[in-house]
C-alpha cells in the first residue's frame, strides 16, 4: 500500500528534494513554469527533458514557492506523481492506483480551498455527501461528541473541521461515491464547476503503461494542464490522443559546466579538469551527476570527522601539531580516495546501469516495438537485421558529426514515420528537442558509445556466411537506407 508519510508529503507540495543533491536554480526554466502554473487561462503544457533532468524538481519548487508567498490562491494546483505507484500489471495495482489519486485529489483540494466553499462545493455534487459525512463523523466519539448539539451539516462541519489541515485529513476518508473511478470524475466536475482555475500537473506518466486511458478524465479543456515527460512525441501519442488542443513545450535543458563546477569544486573536487570528465560523461543531467556527488560527498564526511578527532588530539596535548614545513609536504588525504571513488562509480554505477537499461531497451526495439512490428512481419531475418543495425550506425554517426538529426523543414515532428526512429523514441534512446529548432537527439549522454557499440556486437556475433550475407544485402540497400533517414520516413 502507499504509505501515509508518502501522502502527507505530497499533499503539502512541498518540494521532492533528491537525495543529497543541492537543488542548482535555473531562472529560465522557474520564470516559465511560474507563469504557466499561475495562468488563468486553460492551456496544455508538456515539460521535456531527459531522464533525471531535474524536471520534477524544478516544478514541486515552483509550485511551493507559489503556495507559500500567496495565501489567497486564484487557481487550484494538483499535483499527481506517480512515480510512487506500482506497476499496474499487478494484480491490485489498479485499484490502489485509482484510491491514491482519489485521496491525492480530495488532500491538495482541501488545502487550498476555502472549507466553507468546498463544503458547498461537495454538497452540490453530491447529494447524500451529509450522510456519509456524518456516518464518518459518527465513528470518531471526540468529534461526535462534539456535534451532537448540531443542528444542520454545515455546523457540523464549522466545528469540526476548524482548519484546513483538518479538513485535508477528514475529506479523504469519506467517500463521496461507491467507486474510486467515479469519484475522480467527481472531483473533476467540483473542480469544473468552481469559479477558479484548475491547473493539473501529471508527473511521471510514463509509469502508466498501456493504461493511459485512466488519464481521461484529466484531459478536459478547461483545465490547465502540465505534463511531465522525458519525450514530448510520446505523450501527444499516448496521452494527448484525440485532443487535439495547442500545446505548449517547456524545455528542461542539462545543467552548464560552470553551474557542475560549482557544486563540486573546491569541496568534493580539486580541480576543474575532473569535473569536466564527469561533464561530459553526465552532459550536466542532474540524475547522472548524483551517482558521483553522493560517494564524494560521503567520504568527505567521515574526512571531516578525522580532522576533528584529529585536532581534539592536538588540543589536548596528545599529539603534537605539525610544522607549516610539513603541512606543505602532506598530501590531502582525499586525493587517492576521489580518484577511486571516480573510477567506481563510473565503471560500476553509471556505465553499468546505462549498459543494462540500453540492452533491455534493444531488446525491446527488436522483438516488441509496435513501430518495427511491420518489418519484422515483411522483411526476411537478415534483412530486418540489415535495416536496424545499418540505421542504427547512421543515425549514431550523424549525431556524433551533427550533434543532432534536425527534421526536414516540410516535416512535422508528428509524421515522422522512420520505424527504427520510431522505435528508438519508443525504447527511451532518442527523444526530441524543439527549441530552438525541432530535432532529434540522443536521450543519454551515453547512447551513442552504446549503439555503436551494440551493433559491432551484433556483427560479431554473425558466422562467416551470415556475415558475408549481411553485408552483400547492406550493400545493396545503404543508398535506399541513408535517403529514408534523411527523409525519415518509411
Amino acid at each position: 500500500m502507499i504509505r501515509t508519510v508518502i501522502h502527507r508529503r505530497f499533499c503539502s507540495l512541498k518540494a521532492k528534494p533528491m537525495r543529497n543533491w543541492p537543488f542548482v536554480e535555473r531562472p529560465t526554466l522557474t520564470n516559465a513554469l511560474s507563469e504557466v502554473v499561475g495562468a488563468s487561462k486553460a492551456g496544455f503544457h508538456l515539460l521535456n527533458g531527459g531522464i533525471g533532468s531535474g524536471k520534477s524538481e524544478a516544478l514541486y519548487r515552483v509550485v511551493s514557492k507559489r503556495n507559500q508567498l500567496s495565501h489567497s490562491m486564484s487557481n487550484v494546483v494538483i499535483i499527481l506523481d506517480f512515480n510512487h505507484t506500482r506497476p499496474l500489471s499487478e494484480v491490485g495495482a489498479r485499484e490502489e492506483f485509482m484510491s491514491y489519486v482519489v485521496n491525492q485529489i480530495s488532500r491538495q483540494i482541501a488545502l487550498q480551498l476555502d472549507p466553507s466553499r468546498l463544503l458547498k462545493l461537495c454538497l452540490d455534487h453530491c447529494h447524500d455527501f451529509g450522510h456519509r459525512f456524518s456516518t464518518y463523523i459518527a465513528t470518531k466519539p471526540l468529534w461526535s461528541h462534539i456535534t451532537k448539539s448540531c443542528q444542520s451539516i454545515e455546523e457540523s462541519w464549522s466545528r469540526v473541521m476548524n482548519s484546513q489541515s483538518t479538513v485535508a485529513e477528514v475529506l479523504p476518508q469519506i467517500r463521496l461515491t461507491a467507486d474510486y473511478h467515479s469519484e475522480v470524475n467527481l472531483f473533476m466536475d467540483i473542480l469544473k464547476s468552481d469559479d477558479a482555475p484548475a491547473c493539473l500537473c501529471l508527473l511521471h506518466t510514463e509509469r502508466l503503461g498501456n493504461s493511459l486511458g485512466l488519464l481521461d478524465p484529466f484531459m478536459n479543456p478547461s483545465f490547465n494542464v502540465i505534463i511531465e515527460c522525458n519525450d514530448p512525441l510520446t505523450s501527444i501519442w499516448t496521452v494527448c490522443g484525440d485532443d487535439h488542443r495547442e500545446w505548449n513545450i517547456i524545455e528542461v535543458n542539462d545543467l552548464p559546466q560552470e553551474a557542475v563546477e560549482k557544486v563540486f569544486v573546491p569541496f568534493l573536487l580539486s580541480d576543474s579538469v575532473q569535473v569536466d570528465t564527469i561533464h561530459r560523461l553526465c552532459a550536466g543531467r542532474v540524475g547522472l551527476l548524483e551517482k558521483f556527488f553522493v560517494p564524494l560527498t560521503t567520504i568527505r564526511e567521515q574526512q571531516k570527522i578525522k580532522d576533528m578527532e584529529q585536532e581534539q588530539r592536538y588540543r589536548s596535548g596528545k599529539e603534537n601539531r605539525p610544522s607549516s614545513e610539513s603541512k606543505e609536504l602532506q598530501v590531502d588525504p582525499l586525493v587517492y580516495e576521489r580518484d577511486v571513488v571516480l573510477r567506481d562509480s563510473l565503471i560500476d554505477g553509471v556505465l553499468s546501469e546505462e549498459t543494462r537499461a540500453f540492452q533491455i531497451a534493444m531488446d525491446k526495439l527488436i522483438n516488441e516495438s509496435v513501430a518495427t512490428q511491420s518489418l519484422r512481419g515483411s522483411l526476411s531475418r537478415m534483412e530486418y537485421m540489415v535495416f536496424v543495425i545499418e540505421s542504427m550506425k547512421q543515425i549514431s554517426d550523424k549525431l556524433q558529426s551533427q550533434g543532432s538529426l534536425p527534421l526536414p523543414a516540410s516535416l512535422s515532428p508528428l509524421n515522422i514515420a522512420h520505424p527504427v526512429v520510431l522505435g528508438l523514441f519508443d525504447c527511451g534512446i532518442l527523444m526530441m528537442r524543439w527549441i530552438p529548432f525541432p530535432r532529434i537527439v540522443a536521450t543519454s549522454p551515453t547512447s551513442l558509445v552504446q549503439m555503436e557499440a551494440w551493433c559491432t556486437s551484433q556483427l560479431e556475433d554473425l558466422p562467416i556466411h551470415e556475415r558475408a550475407t549481411y553485408n552483400v544485402i547492406a550493400m545493396r540497400n545503404r543508398i535506399h537506407i541513408d535517403r529514408q533517414l534523411d527523409k525519415l520516413s518509411r
